[in-house]
């Protein structure tokens, strides 16, 4: 079984789904876990879930509208909480829009939190006065960013660009030994896809079941990935794009 020894590991958007199932995983193991996301009462309810709450701290930022805070932001997180260990970035927002409703602000609004704030967390992560040598980098893509799926235009080329920086920053963040991944999942049932009320119409909920051999997906399918990837059992995995789809894709 995989085991933290009080490791700082940053988790972003982690108040939700898939986030929050990363952060009580993590927690569970060992690691000392710091929570980013704009729920404060959400991040709260996560202080009382975990099993051990001396190792769950958090910070309520909305990551999209401190772009150039962000750095800084992590810096401090490092001076008070410890030098970091790992990164995973969650945080994420999920829109469908057909091609004739694509304006410069909605295609703005989606790219500052799924693409701008992950670059710039990262820059602040791989500052060497906050993390380690041999630390672990783990983002959150989507099979949307290697599939055609219709109003996702904007999304899925948010996604995708995630997959393309891992290829890059693995190779730029190697002569320190930090390994970088993406997870791209499928569709996972989260407050974020409910939400959604084109992404769960009846309709298609109804296709999921042919779309999906092994079913949809639940936040923990997603965390026990990021976990494993976090730690030092995956220690020659870098630049990787892994699918996690219940074979979705294979259809």
């Amino acid at each position: 079984m995989i085991k933290f020894n009080d490791e700082n590991i940053l988790v972003t958007g982690a108040s939700d789904g898939i986030g929050k199932a990363i952060c009580m995983l993590l927690n569970s193991l060992g690691a000392n876990v710091i929570g980013v996301a704009r729920s404060e009462s959400k991040l709260e309810q996560i202080q009382q879930e975990v099993q051990f709450k001396e190792k769950f701290h958090y910070i309520c930022r909305d990551l999209s509208k401190e772009l150039n805070e962000i750095p800084k932001l992590i810096i401090d997180i490092s001076k008070e909480y410890g030098k970091l260990n790992g990164l995973v970035f969650c945080a994420g927002k999920l829109e469908l829009l057909p091609l004739k409703a694509v304006s410069s602000e909605n295609i703005d609004n989606l790219y500052n939190i799924n693409i701008k704030s992950l670059l710039l967390t990262t820059k602040g992560f791989t500052d060497k006065r906050c993390s380690f040598d041999n630390s672990s980098i783990v983002y959150i893509s989507s099979i949307s960013s290697i599939i055609g799926i219709k109003g996702m235009s904007i999304y899925s080329s948010s996604k995708g660009a995630i997959n393309s920086v891992v290829k890059t920053l693995a190779v730029e963040l190697a002569n320190r030994g930090i390994k970088i991944n993406s997870v791209l999942p499928g569709h996972v049932e989260t407050n974020m896809t409910l939400q959604n009320k084109e992404a769960n119409s009846q309709e298609y909920l109804n296709e999921l079941e042919s779309m999906y051999p092994l079913g949809v997906g639940r936040p923990n399918d997603v965390a026990n990935l990021v976990t494993f990837l976090l730690s030092d059992s995956s220690r020659w995995i870098t630049g990787q794009n892994i699918v996690i789809d219940g074979g979705r894709t294979l259809l």
